[in-house]
């Protein structure tokens, strides 16, 4: 017998969650994210964070944030730490940011 899809038990998990603490505030969770991957100090890392990571410490819906997160190897702020493609980190460190791919001049 196979197993079941780490997909499908993410999306069994997102259905199971009903009272996210932040609910409705996709665009401003998007915009915290965002801000915490462009800190370019721990310091700022830390501060980008800070808000979600307040709501997140009040959610009643922590542990199946973090096994979604897990999951779907989630990369962003989520259940009170970072994620990077579903590893619990910290959020103080700075985010990596992986190199620009090298732009190839045209021949010719």
């Amino acid at each position: 017998m196979r197993g079941i899809s780490r997909a499908v038990l993410a999306r069994q998990i997102a259905a199971a969650i009903t009272d996210p603490a932040c609910d409705g505030q996709w665009k401003w969770w998007s915009e915290q994210e965002a801000m915490h991957a462009r800190a370019t100090t721990s310091a700022e890392a830390a501060a980008a964070a800070g808000p979600a990571m307040m709501l997140c410490s009040i959610c009643p819906e922590q542990q199946r944030c973090a096994r979604r997160a897990e999951l779907d190897r989630y990369t962003g702020l989520a259940a009170g730490a970072a994620y990077c493609n579903g590893k619990r980190k910290s959020t103080h460190p700075v985010p990596r940011h992986p190199e620009p791919p090298a732009i190839v001049a045209k021949a010719g």
